[in-house]
């Protein structure tokens, strides 16, 4: 039986018409075996449904913490429960430079620069360590990771201890001269992700300053694309590079997914996020545009 493929023609691609391979994202193919036979049908992608309402109009991030989702937004840090309801927490810095990680049953804020602990209970900005500008945290092995926004450093808080800052517990990730945007943690390795390089860390074991080495050989020079344009999925970590190539990092190991004709619509438009889900056996990575939206089934 042949191999059937289908395709859509990618919406930016005008200049090669005939030759499209962009997948289509609407509905996607599944393959299912039986008596020997290999069949394909075409599944539809899940809609979108209501579920909670913050009155926030603008998310700047999100996490699940502890069987509950936290989200920056309106200046505030919400949290939302698994019936929908929502509670505010806090005052936090509003802007589109702001992550969420974990640490424990703390949330953990990077919000235009500031340091932010949600303990359950009340929120604290700790200090005592090296940065004082902060662009993204990121969370491994008990650690809490502070990013350096227009730096290429990089702090670690006490194990378990998001609140324990010291002086003396950083690095830089200097592999290449330009600076740090996100840290993500998969597995055993730490990426930073920079401007036009990706620098592949891991845990050494050691305590204190001691606690985290760049991997031998542990720098590709293929940037981030900005900021908000990576997110970790269960088979690694998903992100738009700087050459305008959607890419995924797994074990160390980059690879590109996405197809010319996707190429050209990320170099013709504003990608702006990237989003993972998952339906069925079927992982699917989301490019958002200012204009419209690509998908990358993985």
């Amino acid at each position: 039986m042949p191999k059937i493929t289908f395709f859509t023609q990618a919406a930016k691609d005008s200049s090669n018409e005939a030759a499209s391979s962009e997948a289509l994202v609407n509905l996607y193919p599944e393959q299912g075996a039986g008596d020997g036979r290999t069949a394909i049908a075409l599944r539809s992608v899940p809609g979108e449904a209501s579920f909670a309402n913050t009155t926030a109009p603008l998310v700047r991030a999100s996490a699940a913490v502890g069987g509950e989702i936290y989200i920056a937004a309106n200046a505030g840090l919400y949290s939302v429960q698994s019936d929908g309801t929502s509670s505010l927490h806090a005052p936090i810095a509003d802007s589109s430079i702001t992550t969420i990680s974990e640490n424990g049953s703390n949330v953990t804020i990077a919000a235009d620069g500031n340091y932010y602990v949600w303990d359950g209970s009340s929120i604290s900005q700790p200090s005592g360590g090296i940065l004082t500008n902060i662009g993204a945290v990121a969370y491994m092995e008990q650690y809490t990771i502070l990013i350096e926004r227009n730096g290429n450093r990089f702090e670690w808080t006490d194990p378990a201890d998001p609140k324990t800052r010291n002086a003396l517990y950083f690095t830089s990730a200097d592999g290449r001269n330009d600076n740090c945007l996100r840290g993500i943690a998969d597995k055993r390795y730490l990426y930073i992700f920079k401007e036009r390089s990706i620098e592949i860390w891991y845990n050494t074991g050691a305590s204190g300053a001691s606690a985290f080495v760049r991997l031998g050989g542990g720098v590709i020079d293929q940037g981030l694309k900005s900021y908000s344009l990576v997110t970790r999925f269960d088979q690694g970590v998903f992100f738009i590079g700087d050459d305008g190539v959607a890419y995924i990092m797994s074990g160390g190991q980059l690879q590109s997914v996405s197809t010319p004709p996707v190429n050209v619509d990320i170099d013709a438009s504003t990608p702006v996020q990237v989003m993972y889900y998952r339906t069925g056996a079927t992982s699917f990575a989301l490019c958002g545009f200012l204009t419209a939206r690509r998908g990358f089934t993985t």
